[in-house]
């Protein structure tokens, strides 16, 4: 249960991170319901949930960061700016609109210098401030000394001394705005508008200092380090009579007021761009084959991101254009899957003469067993093999053999027996060896070949994961946004994950871009669909790239996804740091990490925490 306390003046403040964690939306049913193709109501709805669930915990939100406690790893937390970097006329101005940007939650906004026409006039808010379950400001702010006389409000300045009635011109902006807004068919009912006078740069005591302007409804200079919340007690005090709005309400307003964004549309072309420049790289890669044509057996080795897959298929496909049967085996289903599409994609004769297939459904195949139920790994290592060894023939003019680092000892006789020719293309990185015991290297001599330069993974991504590799790459792969860390315990990763998936969705990816990884227990939704379709048919979907794909690192690697969030659910024995390496290099663009720092930390050292946290 979550318990609120009060201050002295009544005001609710959350009681620790349990208070802000409370009300968040949690993912129930093993699957995320994609965002809609229209505006931003049922997408806004959810984000809603994170900080403006309840006033008590926007207090106590606004309440830690005026105290500098605020924001989550990784980089401040700022609300929607509107413009993003204001041309302010006066210094107070700009003064006030610091103090608001650092503390505000970002579901609020905070517009600046904002014009509105009425039939009258134009007229211009100097700052407008939306807050989830609270309201809206209007905020007029006179900058330098001011003073109420037996005239009205003075401002002093250099020309002398000026008249000003800023409570007044707050009012009719806040009037004309809440005109302008319902104008514009807003369905939401009445706003609920307030307007704030602020006198950045001059002290004010506790008594209200006009009658047209009483002091809760006044920002002064000693103000300025709770001005958040003073705005957060304004709306409470007197809009009592209409209805809070929602996180949605404040964003569709921001939307209105700012222009409505598209990052749908910037993200998708930010992700084909990517895509583009990846390939490009790629093919400019194949060249490597070129300088290793005559050589038959060859062994590349490279970290994630350096294209070894792609050099195995194109290998496959120049030994079958020049006539050769070749057979390609590689570990997981999910990697085969996605290699047979690759390889289809090659034309129909090649792939008449390529076989593609993970290496223990061959073994299965051939041997006709019958798989037990509960078969442990000395099973799938030891006696699959000699049960399908009297079964193989040489049938084959090649092997290329994909991820080998996850290849048993004994399956490398099994393989090479299948060949009626020497050639032989391995493809692997000993860094990513998953699944203890495997050595992940045939006993016949290769001619290797280092690949070092990452083409896959942006700059952000490789820093975070390179620490876990002695070997040294060069990063072609461009920039990309930062990676995102989000602490939680073990226990729930896999709920946290769910909302970060949701919420890369709401800011507009499209969920065939995105995989949800696990470092140990698969997900609820990847044992519904399995139950459903098979793990065969369950990998099927993964081509179809049309929803986010829910996987283990053990099943994913080899594959990637321009966005992926991993729950580090805790680990199998003896692979901890191995999963970690290949799990924080599935992603091309964007990666979310989901868990416990120390468990990171623990399984990772100190410089990759530190760069996740950065």
């Amino acid at each position: 249960m979550v318990g609120h306390l009060s201050d002295a003046r009544g005001r609710p403040r959350a009681s620790g991170s349990r208070g802000r964690r409370a009300g968040r939306a949690r993912h129930r049913h093993g699957r995320l319901h994609h965002r809609p193709a229209c505006g931003c109501g049922v997408r806004r709805r959810r984000r809603a949930r994170r900080v403006g669930g309840d006033p008590a915990r926007l207090a106590g939100h606004l309440r830690r960061r005026a105290r500098g406690a605020g924001g989550r790893p990784g980089g401040p937390v700022t609300p929607r700016l509107i413009p993003p970097d204001p041309d302010f006329r006066s210094p107070a101005e700009r003064k006030l609109w610091q103090a608001l940007k650092s503390a505000l939650p970002p579901e609020a906004f905070l517009a600046a210098n904002l014009r509105v026409s009425s039939h009258e006039d134009f007229y211009e808010a100097d700052l407008v401030v939306g807050l989830p379950e609270q309201g809206f400001a209007v905020i007029e702010v006179k900058g330098g000394r001011v003073a109420h006389t037996d005239s009205g409000w003075v401002q002093y300045t250099r020309e002398g001394a000026k008249a000003i009635d800023p409570a007044y011109q707050a009012d009719r902006v806040k009037r004309c705005l809440d005109t302008y807004v319902r104008g514009r068919h807003w369905t939401h009912g009445p706003l609920r508008f307030e307007h704030l006078v602020a006198f950045p740069d001059q002290d004010f005591d506790a008594e209200s200092p006009a009658p047209d302007l009483p002091r809760w409804q006044l920002i002064a200079q000693n103000d300025l380090e709770d001005a958040a919340g003073r705005v957060w007690d304004a709306l409470d005090k007197r809009l009592t009579d209409k209805r809070r709005p929602s996180a949605a309400w404040v964003a569709e307003l921001a939307d209105l007021l700012g222009g409505r964004p598209e990052p749908a549309r910037e993200l998708l072309g930010t992700a084909v761009a990517r895509e583009e420049h990846v390939r490009l790289l790629t093919e400019a890669q194949y060249a490597v084959l070129d300088n290793l044509r005559v050589a038959q057996r060859v062994q590349v080795i490279g970290g994630p991101g350096t294209g070894k897959t792609w050099l195995a298929i194109e290998q496959a496909r120049r030994w079958a254009d020049e006539g050769h049967r070749v057979l390609f085996v590689c570990y997981s289903r999910g990697l085969a899957q996605w290699i047979q599409q690759a390889i289809a994609a090659r034309g129909p004769k090649v792939q008449r003469r390529v076989d593609v297939s993970t290496f223990s459904a061959y073994l299965v195949r051939l041997s006709g067993a019958q798989v037990p139920e509960g078969a442990d790994q000395s099973w799938w290592d030891t006696v699959l093999p000699e049960l399908a060894a009297p079964h193989i023939t040489a049938d084959y003019d090649a092997i290329v053999v994909d991820e080998s680092q996850d290849f048993a000892g004994g399956w490398w006789p099994v393989l090479l027996s299948a060949s009626r020719g020497r050639r032989l293309f391995v493809a692997g990185d000993q860094h990513q060896t998953v699944f203890a015991g495997r050595n992940g290297a045939p006993d016949v001599e290769l001619l290797p070949f280092v690949l070092n330069e990452n083409l896959r993974n942006t700059s952000q991504i490789v820093s975070v994961f390179s620490p876990l590799s002695p070997d040294k790459q060069r990063h072609r792969g461009g920039d990309g946004p930062p990676v995102r860390f989000v602490p939680c315990r073990t226990e729930e990763a896999h709920d946290v994950a769910d909302r970060e998936a949701e919420r890369l969705m709401e800011a507009g990816h499209e969920p065939g871009h995105i995989a949800l990884l696990t470092t140990q227990h698969r997900h609820t939704y990847q044992l519904g669909q399995e139950a459903e379709l098979g793990k065969d048919g369950y990998w099927q979907t993964f081509g179809l790239g049309d929803e986010i794909f829910y996987a283990t690192v053990m099943g994913f690697k080899g594959l990637e996804r321009p966005v992926v969030v991993l729950a580090v659910d805790g680990f199998h024995d003896g692979v901890a740091r191995d999963v970690m390496y290949a799990g924080l290099s599935r992603a091309r663009d964007e990666l979310v990490v989901v868990g416990d720092l120390d468990l990171i930390r623990e399984t990772c050292g100190d410089e990759v925490c530190r760069r996740l946290i950065q």
